[in-house]
């Protein structure tokens, strides 16, 4: 008795898994699941053989994220091979993750972030799920890459920092006045915070309006320090 054995190639998981993820996602399973394939290995097909593959009687329970299928490979110069493939199709979620590590009071740049999905059940409540709630935003701890984002942990950029000279914008109907001043606190964009007119020492009510500007509000009096 001689055995003849002929190289191959498994058919690629990612394949599989994509079209097994579209036929059960026709049955009312997220089409973003993760699949749990507990002891599957992919058929072996010949080297160079252009596989054709289907999935055939798939079943899915919605209550217990269960399915069940046959895997069909057909390929130039083998038998066609079924196989009976069972699973559970785990819900994610959206999450947004650190790129690098990021220090308290840093602002999250557009290449600090990764978009991915995550299974739900691992993904705490509070977690960022969109980049636009974590760009331009600044930290108030530390983050360490791969981490997920937390939104409490996140807060408006400052635009003007405490003690930091700043130019003071007081706009009223056909006038506009600039001055010196040093602010007392410091502001995210659209905050109040109290100012001093470096010229007349007197503090007054503003609200940041940019990297070191301030707008007076209109009929502002000075705020007793």
């Amino acid at each position: 008795r001689s055995i003849v054995e002929r190289p191959g190639r498994p058919v690629p998981r990612e394949e599989v898994e994509a079209l097994l993820r579209a036929e059960i996602a026709r049955l009312g399973a997220d089409a973003e699941a993760e699949l749990e394939l507990p002891g599957f290995a992919p058929p072996v097909v010949p080297v160079a053989a252009l596989p054709e593959i289907a999935i055939e009687t798939p079943s899915y329970d919605g209550a217990t994220r269960r399915f069940a299928a046959t895997l069909a490979v057909a390929a130039e110069g083998m038998a066609t091979q079924r196989t009976r493939i069972t699973g559970r199709a785990v819900p994610t979620v959206p999450v947004v993750l650190a790129a690098r590590r990021i220090a308290v009071g840093e602002v999250v740049r557009p290449g600090d972030v990764e978009e991915r999905r995550l299974r739900a059940e691992r993904v705490r409540p509070g977690t960022a799920q969109r980049a636009e709630e974590v760009i331009g935003k600044q930290m108030r701890r530390p983050i360490g890459a791969d981490l997920p984002f937390m939104l409490v942990d996140l807060v408006a950029a400052t635009v003007v920092a405490k003690n930091q000279p700043v130019v003071m914008v007081l706009e009223a109907p056909g006038i506009a006045l600039t001055a010196q001043g040093r602010a007392l606190d410091a502001a995210a964009l659209g905050e109040r915070l109290p100012v001093m007119n470096l010229m007349s020492r007197s503090v007054v009510e503003a609200i940041a309006i940019g990297p070191g500007r301030v707008r007076v509000l209109p009929g502002a009096t000075p705020i007793q320090i």
